[in-house]
């Protein structure tokens, strides 16, 4: 994505994530086009171009924004615990972004879309680390990660039932 603090340019890009997510929704990933995402947002291809190379880098960059976003969230909170920060976490993903993360399972993207946010995921393990105030090795840091990132898929499948705090408390306990 080609970053812009142009308003015009910001609300262009919100109409396309916002009809990317909703095309998710209702469409197979792999049946969603450029000219579909332009017609939704009511945009032209040349704008969709303009910020954007194809559907990939919309997934890409909007995963990325939100990965932003919740580091910087985070960043302000200063967790204290391991159990602030996964209160964080679940807090966090069941929030504004849970319709586009149920878009996500639902074409099984989320995996996908946490695994090619390299950095975002570098980064939240060194925050636990941080938080946990000792250093993990690398089979540590994969598994914790990556099976936050599971109760995460499989707490979106079941339509988020249990609360955050629920989810803290169950994430909590596996990990002791």
């Amino acid at each position: 994505m080609r970053m812009s603090k142009n308003p015009l340019a910001i609300r262009s890009q919100k109409w396309i994530f916002d009809s990317f997510t909703k095309l998710l929704l209702s469409v197979s990933y792999d049946d969603i086009s450029v000219s579909m995402i332009c017609s939704d947002a009511e945009i032209d291809r040349r704008t969709f171009y303009r910020y954007f190379d194809n559907k990939q880098d919309v997934l890409q960059s909007y995963m990325q924004l939100i990965a932003g976003e919740y580091l910087e969230c985070v960043a302000e909170l200063k967790p204290h615990n391991e159990t602030s920060l996964l209160r964080f976490f679940f807090d966090f993903w069941s929030g504004d972004h849970r319709t586009f993360l149920y878009a996500l399972e639902r074409n099984k993207l989320l995996h996908t879309a946490f695994d090619r946010n390299a950095d975002y995921m570098k980064r939240l393990e060194e925050l636990f680390d941080s938080t946990l105030g000792r250093s993990t090795n690398c089979f540590e840091s994969a598994f914790r990660i990556g099976g936050l990132v599971s109760v995460l898929s499989c707490w979106i499948a079941g339509g988020f039932t249990e609360s955050s705090a629920e989810m803290t408390v169950l994430v909590a306990r596996v990990l002791r």
